[in-house]
């Protein structure tokens, strides 16, 4: 009687152990693969993000929570995600799933649902469903196709230096110059912009997107405004409207950018590539390297008297008569021989090779500030303005040129 009442518990334990077993759930897992194309000519698209995800309530979800800007869903409510390679292919090696087995503990299939995403083709979910199979690659089961929402144009900008020169003939500057791209991320008369920053040598290359229609089917030719600024002391940007420059120094820079009062501003003309200059000037002047003769004497011996001279620029803090030296400046006066019968004497070069100075007012495209310098002959070397050093002024020095010839001087004032 006994083993009887045994063998029933007996049995009722393992018909329940059984039961519990029979309704677990299994750990599945298999991967996916498939290719995105270009609705228009069926060409593999490059650089798509895809998202795959076990339930379409979560897909859903993530997809309307997305309104601009990168898609990057928050959380980890996917279970896989990849890039697609140049031809538009793409494999996700693993996603697991809790499944019951469509074909019992061994074996199950279910659906995927995913979400395609790239700038220019903007965010898309799948069309076709997607069935995959445990323990398998699931190799080629996604074919989807996007359509452009977004035009990508390629600028080639060039920042080029207009202050000794006009734009048609301006250089590409050799500093580094940051520059910024401004681009309307819908076709509203009131835009928010996307900004696009890099930091440009002369030229250099600027992706940027933008919608691709207004409506319909009527193509969107966006304009751009652009920053360009120079970091360092001293140099200031341009901005282009038509034919005329609006100049702003960096001291303005943090006001007027917010307007874009000095941003250049530019129509694209929706085509793959278009090339762009911004055009800069430098409040930083440079002196023009002098050069000259020096006479003292009237005969030829006392020419050598022009010889060995120690000559400085100078320049007056107030009125006509120098009364500082700039640094660094410095030269002497030396002969040469044209035969064995003449030789030219008191020659000089160099002065304001190493000087500069700042021009913060000129508002046309190149400063024609002039500077009164004096070349100063220092009778004691000692390196400064003393009394007994002889001086000549030179009336107007610009930074339009870059060389000064003075000629032959012969008259000289003496500071008391």
């Amino acid at each position: 009687m006994r083993n009887n009442r045994f063998a029933e518990k007996l049995f009722l334990i393992l018909f329940v152990a059984m039961f519990v077993l029979a309704s677990c759930s299994t750990v599945f897992e298999a991967g996916i693969s498939g290719q995105v194309i270009d609705a228009d000519d069926d060409t593999g698209i490059s650089g798509v993000m895809v998202y795959a995800y076990m339930s379409e309530s979560t897909r859903d979800a993530d997809f309307e929570a997305y309104t601009s800007g990168t898609f990057s869903p928050s959380g980890t409510d996917y279970v896989g995600t990849t890039t697609t390679d140049s031809n538009g292919n793409f494999t996700i090696n693993k996603m697991v799933w809790d499944g019951a087995g469509k074909w019992g503990k061994t074996a199950d299939a279910t659906e995927v649902y995913l979400i395609f995403y790239k700038d220019e083709y903007g965010i898309k979910t799948n069309t076709e469903s997607a069935v995959i199979v445990s323990d398998s690659s699931n190799s080629g089961i996604v074919l989807q196709e996007l359509s452009k929402t977004k035009t990508t144009t390629t600028l080639t900008i060039t920042v080029a230096d207009t202050s000794k020169s006009t734009t048609s003939s301006a250089s590409a500057l050799s500093d580094p110059i940051e520059v910024t791209v401004y681009v309307p991320e819908d076709t509203s008369s009131n835009p928010s912009y996307k900004q696009y920053t890099q930091t440009i040598t002369g030229s250099g290359t600027v992706s940027v997107s933008y919608p691709r229609y207004t409506n319909g089917n009527n193509l969107f030719y966006p304009t751009v405004k652009i920053v360009a600024r120079d970091m360092s002391d001293g140099i200031w940007y341009a901005s282009e409207f038509g034919t005329s420059y609006a100049w702003k120094n960096k001291a303005e820079d943090a006001a007027a950018e917010q307007t874009f009062a000095t941003a250049t501003e530019k129509s694209l003309n929706g085509g793959d590539t278009q090339a762009i200059t911004v055009y800069m000037k430098s409040t930083r002047i440079s002196f023009p390297t002098i050069s000259g003769t020096i006479n003292l004497g009237t005969s030829a011996a006392a020419g050598d008297e022009s010889d060995g001279l120690v000559l400085l620029l100078a320049y007056a803090e107030s009125g006509d008569v120098p009364t500082a030296v700039y640094y660094n400046e410095r030269t002497t006066t030396y002969s040469n021989t044209v035969s064995d019968s003449i030789s030219n004497h008191g020659l000089f070069t160099g002065l304001g090779a190493n000087t500069s100075w700042d021009d913060t007012t000129y508002s046309e495209q190149y400063s024609t500030c002039a500077q009164s310098v004096f070349i100063l002959i220092d009778k004691d070397r000692s390196g400064t303005v003393t009394s007994g050093d002889q001086y000549y002024k030179i009336p107007s020095v610009t930074g339009t040129y870059s060389t000064l010839d003075l000629g032959t001087l012969t008259s000289f004032s003496t500071i008391s």
